[in-house]
Formats: structure tokens, C-alpha cells, sequence
């Protein structure tokens, strides 16, 4: 090969003189510099007039002079033929970037080391972005290892396990030394593997880039869990499939939550219908026992007074006990018909004057019952709702009616109806000042068939209140009780104002309830 000529060698300097991406120097065999290109000028800020004759270590950092790295690189150069590093540089003023530098000796005729080629790049952007990769990659790892609810795991492209999380042990059972390089038709059952499913699974996901899957999935110990799996391909830059990630979740908890759910729904719906069936089974005896039980009263009441004369007084006692039993067995029967009719037919609101149905009940009904009873009905003026009529007339029977039944006979009854008006609602309010009941069950009393008080002394269906809430109910309100025992209860119901009827209507806030 021809030595280059010296118009070429002219050339070939000038050029290196010149580059800027490179800084090129040569240094004496004690590392001084000797010369300055472009590059070394840009990179490391010194002009060829300020660095020239200085010793190369100028540019490293304190901590590098101190332990004599400079003369450890020419020395290694020197020996090895050339010396490469990456490492932090300081340019004029201090500013440190990171370097990746070349150092290779040029020798004289005789193979002295007579200097040195120094070749330095600034690959600070280069780093810091390497830097930003690592420190993402620790992030992703940290936040992946510290996920307990999913398995979060990488396998290569033949299916092996190369990374595994903290989710994958809780879910799965293995430990990381225990699964990786392990196949991930490990944790399928004998069947799936069987038919080859896994692979089956991973083809699909190589070929749609994603896919998802639900089935039940094996773990450590045997036990089966139904998993909820996403799988993606992961592709190189050039196309080629490098491996998989894989995310699992375990649904067993919801999957048996499920499951119950739809157990729950058909046992209701078989309630429903059961429920359906002896509602109209026994609105269908009820109705008909009505007739016959008016006939028992009605002949009890006819016996007494025709045969009176000539009835003996333990005879009489037999006949009232005959009438009084009809007539309660008829309040019953009125009982279970009105029960019934909570919930059959269409509800037709219109105005209605509670007031007036109020007054009726206690005049026409109650006081009729037992005339020599004492007390009196406060009603508040202007009592008007929005409701079927006929519905709200069984509420208030029931409301009146448990209001007398539970006032002592020796005291002087007192019962108030009056209403709040609420947003979207009328609130109605009966209040006696009866034997109440214990507070903390005051739930209780809207349950079918549920007695707060022997039913010797205060006889009833038990279906009273459970009427009047399912009324309510029916018309988009609500009902509860209050009661401070011995001094009576109190009643609430609401119902929406005229033209809201059945829509659902908000609970009225405690400071707008009457005060006891």
C-alpha cells in the first residue's frame, strides 16, 4: 500500500481539524496536549490557545486526578494498544457530560511510544436517555413486583416463564426460583393440556397481537381457581416474536358470587311465584269466609234478641261469646282481604281528604265499637294527599285503629293526624298517646305477622302495619315509627304531592318530623 502523499496528508489533517462531533488531539508521551480540533473545542469549551501544553487530565473530574486515572489510561494504551472508556468529563467552567473516548499510541521509528491519540465524543443525551430507560424499567419492575391482585409476568417465546411478580406467587402458588423456565402449561389442567390449549392459546395471541381468555387454571398445590387471562405478543423492532406478557386475575370469588346471585334470583323468583299463589289462595278463602262469618254474627245477634227472654244467663254469655268471635274472626278475614289488596291492581291517584277519611273511621267505626270510650281525634285543617282512595282508607284504618286498640280503656284517648310538607313530598303523621313500643324494634313491626305485644291483650292479625308499608311502598314512599314507651307512638308516612305519584321520593330529613 502507497504511503499517502503529503497534499493527501494535508488533506486528511485538515479534515480532522475540523469535525465537530469528534474531539481529536494529540498528546505527548507525558499526556500534554499538543493539538486542538473543532470538536475538542466545541465539547469541551477551551480554545486551542487556552488547553494547548496543559496536561489532558485538566479535563477529568477531582476524584479522577486524585487516584491518577489519567496515567492509568495512557498506560493501559500503551500496553494494550489502546485504551476505551465511558466516564464523566468536565468542559471549561465545570459543566460534567459523559464521554465515550478512544486513546491509542503512535510510536517512533525505533517503537518508542513517542504520543498519543485522543478521540473523546460527548454521548451525554445518549446516557440520560439510557438512564431514563433504566429508571423506568426499575419502576415498571417495582410497581409490577408490588401488584398483589394480578399476575403480571413475561415469557419467551416458546411459552417459558422469564419473570414473575409478587401477584403471580399469591395467585399461583410457585416462588420465582421455583417457575422460571418453566412452561406456562404448568398451571393448566390435565385436560387442557391434554388437547394442547396453552399452545393453542399462545398461537392465537403470536397471530391477533391479543387475546383474552376466562377458565379455570391450576395451582401449586392442585387447587383450581377460574382465572380471567390477557395475553400479548411482544415483537422486536424488526417483526420478529421475541415472547409474550401475560396478566392474570383471579375471579373465583366472583364467579361463586355469581353464581349465587343466579341461585338467589331463581329462589326468588320461585318465592315470588309461591308468595303469588298464596296471597291469591288466600284471598280466595278469606273472601269466601266472609259471607258465612256474617251469617254466625248475625244469627249470634238475632238468638239475643228474639230468645232473650227465655235464654238462661250463662246461655246469653254463650251467644255474646258467638258474636264477639265472629266479629273478630271478621276483622281478621277484613285483614288478610286488605293484605292481599295491597298488592293487586293498578293504584288510581286522585286527591284525598285524610281528614275526612279520619273523622269517618273514628265516628263510624271505632267509637261505634265501644261508644263509651273518651278521648278525641285532633285533626289538622286542610288534610289533603295525593293517593288512591280506597288504598289510603286501609292505611288509616290500621294507623286509627292501632292507635285505639293501644290506648288504655281507662284513659282518655287522643289521636292527631296532621302532615309536613317536604321537596317532592307530604309527610302524614297519626299520634297517640297509647303504651308505645321499645324503639329499638321499631323496625319490626312493619313485618307480616309480627307482634310487639301479647296478642291476649291486644288481639290482631299481625298483618296491620305490613299492609299500611306495602300501600306506601306502592305509592313511592316510605313509613316508619317512633315511640318513647308509656307515652305513645308515632306514625309516619309519606306520599308524593299531586302529579309525582310513584316515582321514588326522598327521606324526610329529622328536623322536619313532629316533635314528641
Amino acid at each position: 500500500m502507497k504511503a499517502p502523499t503529503e497534499e493527501q496528508a494535508r488533506v486528511l489533517v485538515d479534515v480532522l481539524q475540523n469535525t465537530i462531533d469528534y474531539g481529536i488531539f494529540l498528546l505527548d508521551a507525558d499526556g500534554h496536549i499538543l493539538t486542538w480540533n473543532a470538536g475538542a473545542r466545541r465539547i469541551n469549551g477551551y480554545s486551542a490557545e487556552e488547553i494547548v501544553g496543559k496536561h489532558f487530565s485538566l479535563l477529568m473530574p477531582p476524584e479522577d486526578i486524585a487516584s491518577h486515572k489519567a496515567e492509568y489510561e495512557l498506560k493501559v494504551a500503551a500496553s494494550e494498544g489502546h485504551y476505551e472508556d465511558q466516564g464523566w468529563r468536565l468542559r471549561k467552567g465545570g459543566t460534567p457530560y459523559w464521554a465515550s473516548i478512544v486513546i491509542a499510541p503512535h510510536r517512533d521509528a525505533s517503537g518508542r511510544v513517542a504520543g498519543y491519540v485522543k478521540i473523546t465524543r460527548d454521548v451525554t443525551e445518549r446516557k440520560q436517555a439510557e438512564e431514563a430507560v433504566r429508571r423506568s424499567e426499575e419502576r415498571y419492575r417495582t410497581l409490577v413486583d408490588s401488584v398483589r391482585d394480578y399476575a403480571i409476568f413475561l415469557l419467551d417465546a416458546n411459552g417459558r416463564v422469564r419473570t414473575w411478580n409478587r401477584g403471580a406467587q399469591e395467585i399461583k402458588g410457585y416462588r420465582t426460583q421455583e417457575i422460571v423456565g418453566e412452561h406456562i402449561s404448568r398451571f393448566y389442567s390435565q385436560e387442557d393440556r391434554a388437547r394442547g390449549y396453552p399452545q393453542q392459546l399462545l398461537a392465537r395471541a403470536a397471530s391477533e397481537g391479543r387475546i383474552e381468555d376466562e377458565g379455570w387454571r391450576v395451582r401449586k398445590d392442585g387447587t383450581r381457581f377460574w382465572a380471567d387471562v390477557i395475553i400479548t405478543a411482544i415483537h422486536a423492532a424488526d417483526g420478529r416474536l421475541v415472547g409474550f406478557s401475560k396478566v392474570t386475575r383471579d375471579l373465583t370469588e366472583r364467579r361463586e358470587a355469581e353464581a349465587e346471585r343466579v341461585r338467589l334470583q331463581q329462589e326468588a323468583r320461585e318465592t315470588s311465584e309461591s308468595n303469588r299463589r298464596l296471597e291469591a289462595f288466600s284471598y280466595t278463602v278469606a273472601h269466601d269466609l266472609r259471607a258465612p262469618i256474617r251469617a254466625i254474627a248475625a244469627f249470634a245477634e238475632d238468638i239475643a234478641q228474639d230468645a232473650e227472654s227465655q235464654l238462661s244467663p250463662a246461655s246469653r254469655e254463650l251467644v255474646g261469646r258467638i258474636g264477639r268471635t265472629a266479629e273478630t274472626m271478621g276483622i281478621l278475614v277484613e285483614d288478610l282481604l286488605n293484605f292481599s289488596r295491597s298488592e293487586r291492581g293498578d293504584i288510581h291517584p286522585k286527591r284525598v281528604d285524610l281528614g275526612k277519611i279520619a273523622q269517618h273511621i273514628v265516628s263510624n267505626s271505632l267509637q261505634r265499637r265501644e261508644p263509651h270510650r273518651a278521648g278525641e281525634l285532633v285533626v289538622e285543617e286542610g288534610l289533603e294527599v295525593w293517593g288512591d282512595p280506597g288504598l289510603l282508607r286501609i292505611v288509616m284504618d290500621n294507623l286509627l285503629g292501632n292507635a285505639w286498640k293501644f290506648t288504655s280503656k281507662k284513659d282518655r284517648y287522643r289521636i292527631e293526624v296532621r302532615k309536613i310538607e317536604g321537596d317532592g313530598a307530604t309527610t302524614v303523621v297519626v299520634r297517640d298517646n297509647g303504651i308505645g313500643f321499645p324503639p329499638e324494634r321499631a323496625n319490626e313491626l312493619f313485618e307480616p305477622f309480627r307482634r310487639l305485644h301479647p296478642p291476649a291483650d291486644y288481639p290482631g292479625s299481625g298483618v296491620g302495619l305490613s299492609t299500611v308499608a306495602r300501600i306506601v311502598d306502592r305509592h313511592g314512599g316510605r313509613v316508619w315509627a317512633e315511640s318513647d314507651p308509656g307515652q305513645g307512638a308515632t306514625f309516619y308516612f309519606t306520599l308524593p304531592h299531586a302529579g309525582t305519584s310513584r316515582r321514588p321520593l326522598p327521606n324526610v330529613h329529622e328536623a322536619e318530623r313532629v316533635e314528641k
